[in-house]
């Protein structure tokens, strides 16, 4: 899989692990999740953290959102886009927020357009053009797009940002479970299969109140 990383890159990690007294000491096995937060406005919030420039989460996004579909209360699940200091990102992100204004299928049709449109189409995203392209790939009447995206300011980007950065999040796809995990399909090798099983046991232990 093809993932998005950024704030620590391969080379930065090497020079912490090298840095490290504890480089050449027998570790224990390594978790198959990271510990975040807790945050305790995502407790029951499960949140896959994506951008549509990541040719992982293209992958990835249909088997997320069957998934999502399926957990159980008190948890609900969501798409996040991630936002940082990147044009491209924040278009990104204000495209998929004015189209989340609309009704949910026609919401996931234009994620499914924005992929192809980003990655296989190579349409610029900070460009305004290319989101109406979007839009009008994914079915969406250009009016009811247009006023979506005029109600979407700078301060609808703002909640994004916190939740972004109180998850932790440092490459895509990731998700967050319960304000206190973040799983990425590497923390199963990429198996789709083991990668459900994972999801599953830790959303339960969560439900459940078990710390893993």
């Amino acid at each position: 899989m093809n993932r998005r990383q950024f704030l620590l890159n391969g080379s930065m990690a090497a020079t912490v692990a090298l840095s490290s007294p504890t480089l050449f000491a027998q570790e224990a096995a390594p978790e198959p999740f990271r510990r975040i937060g807790p945050n305790h406005e995502d407790k029951n919030k499960i949140l896959a953290f994506f951008q549509f420039s990541c040719p992982a989460c293209r992958a990835s996004h249909e088997m997320l959102h069957r998934w999502g579909s399926t957990v159980p209360s008190p948890m609900t699940f969501e798409f996040v886009p991630v936002i940082y200091p990147d044009l491209s990102v924040i278009a990104s992100a204000r495209a998929w927020l004015a189209a989340s204004l609309l009704d949910a299928a026609s919401l996931r049709a234009f994620e499914t357009a924005a992929y192809k449109a980003i990655q296989s189409g190579g349409l610029d995203p900070v460009k305004p053009a290319t989101w109406s392209v979007v839009a009008r790939d994914a079915g969406i009447p250009h009016a009811a797009y247009a006023a979506a995206w005029a109600r979407i300011t700078k301060d609808s980007l703002e909640p994004l940002a916190h939740v972004f950065f109180r998850n932790q999040v440092q490459a895509t796809p990731s998700i967050t479970i319960g304000g206190q995990y973040l799983v990425t399909p590497d923390n199963a090798n990429g198996h789709e299969g083991i990668f459900i099983q994972l999801l599953n046991g830790i959303t339960s232990a969560v439900i459940e109140g078990r710390t893993l």
